[in-house]
């Protein structure tokens, strides 16, 4: 016992402090946490199209990764619950030695006489094993009740999946119409800002001049100013879209890439459904919706789990033992049995245990009943923005028109001395603002394109494989884009087929 006393005391002394990690072992987790950003990732070796920037992002951004994972962790859980169903298999081996014999004496109950000759029936030294199974057919209820809970987490992780997907498309698509706007102007940018700030230089020599008139030269110098803030500001509106980008596609933080600069045609996305059918179609295939059904569900589910915890436990056992003990007639014995409990408490806790899942499940509903008016009036409010940035589009591209053919003009007249160059400098502002303004507006069309899509629940892209190839990502996505231009009256057996 003192040798005893001595151990438990010399490991109490073990004591678990905090030990913090090391500078050195900060920057080597920081080093490796850098390096495993991009790692595994197929370079950038061609020019970005939009089909390629959505693929990568949808192959390698972090965020819709984590969300992948979760729908492993959920898989996992589920098939921890689904093996809690199975009976109980449990094999003991033990071995007990002592330093006499386990001898007693005994007392003859009728002739009141002791037996005062001491006897054994053990071994000083024996060994003992079983293997037993046991089977609980309360817990088996129980636990198919949460596997079939952990089946609806696994379709709430996909739905939270879907929700990021959705809005990941969408924020691909809007900065990689801005970057691309920017990479169209920037140079045109730099290059007239810099024959601005020379314009600027000569109208202030002319300003000091006696010969000129100085209200016109002020006049022409504030409207070079206006011009270079007007270029700052532009700039400043698409600097970071190219950035963003590269954060959405997962690209290491000044890696080189070009986009495609080219203007497809926008083919107008119809719809060939009545609105209310339409409204019915977002609220069907939303994830939100989805993932507040399954939830409703689950907590249906927790009241069915504690009406059986009411009832008594019953398991039923078999086991198989063996034993060295030399005294034992029959040294190998199988034997079955049979137990019931009950915990009564249960009985009491029930009444405030379906309260609470009541209670949860009217908020589950109401809360469903929040997020379908959310659904229907982005649906609605979607349908009104795509029609008016369409409209919006097609006056830019006049507005547009018109400018170049001014500009043009201007220039002409810049040859022939008719205008100065600082007229000529506000033109071409002018057109290159025209042109910026019409690339950003061809981006809220897709952006609207892109939203309204979202808003009604459609799935704009293959669920493929993310271990495919970034180009065949690529091109599946855009053969996609292609066959999704219209909503017919057929789209809810073509979804449903397409979900089997």
């Amino acid at each position: 016992m003192a040798a005893l006393f001595l151990f438990a005391g010399g490991l109490s002394a073990c004591g678990v402090h905090p030990q913090p990690l090391t500078q050195e072992e900060f920057a080597l987790r920081a080093a490796a946490s850098i390096q495993g950003l991009t790692l595994g990732q197929e370079p950038v070796s061609r020019t970005i199209s939009l089909g390629e920037a959505v693929a990568r992002a949808l192959k390698y951004n972090l965020a819709l990764r984590v969300k992948r994972d979760q729908i492993a962790v959920s898989n996992a859980k589920l098939d921890i619950r689904s093996s809690a169903m199975l009976p109980e298999v449990v094999f003991n081996s033990g071995y007990v030695s002592r330093d006499n014999y386990q001898a007693s004496t005994s007392l003859n109950l009728i002739t009141n006489q002791r037996d005062t000759d001491p006897s054994t029936s053990q071994d000083r030294s024996q060994y003992t094993k079983d293997i037993s199974i046991g089977w609980d057919i309360l817990d088996f209820g129980l636990s198919y009740v949460r596997a079939q809970q952990a089946a609806d987490d696994v379709l709430i992780a996909r739905e939270m999946w879907r929700t990021t997907l959705h809005k990941l498309v969408e924020e691909v698509r809007i900065q990689y119409w801005r970057a691309s706007t920017y990479q169209r102007v920037v140079g045109r940018l730099k290059a007239l800002d810099k024959r601005t700030g020379a314009a600027l230089a000569n109208s202030r020599k002319l300003s000091m001049s006696s010969e000129v008139n100085r209200l016109e030269v002020l006049n022409s110098e504030r409207e070079l100013v206006r011009v270079k803030q007007a270029i700052k500001d532009l700039e400043q509106d698409l600097i970071d879209a190219k950035s963003e980008l590269a954060t959405l596609m997962n690209l290491k933080p000044g890696t080189p890439f070009t986009l495609d600069t080219s203007r497809p045609d926008h083919r107008r996305f119809r719809i060939d459904l009545p609105l209310d059918d339409v409204l019915e179609l977002a609220v069907a295939n939303r994830p939100e919706m989805r993932q507040n059904f399954y939830e409703q569900r689950v907590n249906m589910k927790e009241a069915q789990a504690n009406l059986l915890e009411l009832f008594p436990g019953i398991r039923l056992y078999s086991s198989e033992n063996r034993s060295s003990n030399s005294f034992l007639l029959n040294a190998n014995w199988v034997s079955v049995g049979a137990a019931m409990s009950w915990n009564l408490i249960n009985a009491f806790q029930y009444p405030a245990k379906q309260k609470a899942q009541k209670a949860k499940q009217e908020m589950i509903r109401r809360q469903a009943l929040a997020t379908c008016m959310t659904i229907v009036s982005q649906v609605y409010m979607g349908l009104n923005r795509y029609d008016y940035f369409q409209d919006r589009l097609e006056m830019s591209e006049r507005f547009l028109s018109v400018q170049k053919r001014l500009t043009q003009q201007m220039r002409l007249e810049a040859r022939a001395d008719r205008v100065s160059e600082q007229e000529l400098i506000l033109e071409e502002m002018n057109e290159l603002i025209a042109e910026a303004k019409f690339d950003m507006a061809y981006a809220d069309l897709e952006k609207a394109h892109g939203g309204l899509i979202a808003s009604i629940g459609l799935d704009p892209t293959p669920l493929l494989d993310p271990a495919a190839p970034v180009a065949v990502l690529s091109d599946a996505l855009e053969e996609g884009w292609k066959n999704a231009l219209e909503l017919r009256r057929d789209y809810r057996s073509q979804h449903a087929m397409a979900a089997k």
